[in-house]
């Protein structure tokens, strides 16, 4: 094995060493450090608790926050007996005057999603019909990278 070779070889097993003592997202941290426009956990929760749900549709998984480096999010899972539309058209009345702005819609394989941004902070509605009716995902998130479907531009970008 050449001596390049064996460099690049322990410089890989030294990144592997400490990927896995330290965690991959503080590793990534250390790299990169914080982005300057990252949104607190507790902003998105409290953008969250402004959102009223529709009456009627109930929670079937209790909303949960996580901070992790490159992506942070309050979500949960609701059910409803309405059909796609009469959620998504809910959404879109209520969401706007709290300065959500619709950033797009996807529907693949029998599943509607609609995403609004405000602020580098996207908010997700993804919806299906199941057994009990529609089942749908409800998050606020903020997201470091361009490639995440969760990701809105920052004001100032």
């Amino acid at each position: 094995m050449k001596f390049k070779h064996k460099v690049l070889y322990v410089v890989s097993a030294v990144i592997c060493l400490l990927i896995l003592f330290v965690g991959r997202e503080n590793f990534v941290k250390s790299l990169f450090g914080v982005s300057k426009n990252k949104v607190a956990v507790s902003t998105l929760q409290m953008e969250f608790a402004k959102i009223k749900i529709r009456d009627g549709d109930v929670w079937s998984s209790l909303p949960q926050s996580f901070d992790k480096s490159s992506i942070d999010a309050v979500s949960g899972h609701l059910q409803s007996h309405a059909s796609l539309d009469d959620i998504f058209n809910y959404y879109r009345k209520a969401l706007p005057p709290l300065g959500w702005v619709e950033a797009g819609v996807k529907d693949r394989n029998g599943e509607r999603t609609v995403k609004f941004c405000k602020n580098a902070m996207s908010l997700n509605i993804v919806a299906s019909r199941d057994a009990a009716g529609i089942d749908y995902y409800l998050g606020v998130a903020w997201a470091a990278s361009k490639g995440l479907d969760a990701y809105c531009p920052h004001s100032n970008e």
